[in-house]
């Protein structure tokens, strides 16, 4: 989705933060920026999921039970 299409925050060369309502619903199927990174992260770990490698630890360790319910929930 485009920055027009959600909510959000942003900065700008002042340093400033500064949030913004979504100016129209996305069209289509289209997703948010949080979707894709969730559902990416879902399917790395299942990948890595019974890995031995220590280099995959810190992904599979991770907290991912988070409540994705309600008003901001994908």
């Amino acid at each position: 989705a485009a920055h027009t299409e959600k909510d959000g925050s942003f900065t700008n060369t002042q340093r400033l933060l500064q949030w913004h309502h979504k100016a129209v619903d996305p069209p289509g199927e289209a997703r948010s920026d949080l979707w894709f990174t969730y559902h990416l992260g879902r399917l790395v770990r299942e990948k890595l999921a019974g890995s031995p490698d220590p280099m995959d630890r810190p992904v599979l360790d991770l907290a991912w039970d988070y409540d994705a319910r309600g008003e901001w929930g994908e």
